[in-house]
């Protein structure tokens, strides 16, 4: 009889643990997009001082929604730095930043 209370609290116990378990969610990361331009073009787009291998004009895709911070570069011309809001699935545009000379 103690077998038998013990092997089912056991299995009462692993079930608990098991719910548990599939109840933890992972965070999801949602992303938008921004459109740069700048005078002149050709700077390279950095967000959240990570380069993103585009130059303007262009559409910086999968960004992570929320404030980020954006740096323009172009050599001969101080770096432009600025601050944008991703909103999910939509898409922002920033046109013309004039880019200053050193």
């Amino acid at each position: 009889m103690k077998k038998l209370g013990l092997f089912i609290l056991t299995i009462g116990i692993i079930a608990i643990f098991a719910a548990c378990e599939s109840d933890v969610t992972e965070p999801t990361v949602e992303f938008g997009k921004a459109y740069f331009s700048s005078t002149p073009n050709g700077a390279q787009i950095w967000i959240d001082s990570k380069d993103t291998k585009t130059v303007t004009p262009d559409t910086v895709k999968l960004i992570e929604a929320g404030l980020r911070v954006v740096d323009l570069k172009l050599s001969g011309y101080r770096d432009t730095t600025f601050i944008i809001d991703i909103e999910v699935g939509k898409t922002i545009t920033v046109n013309h930043m004039s880019l200053v000379k050193k």
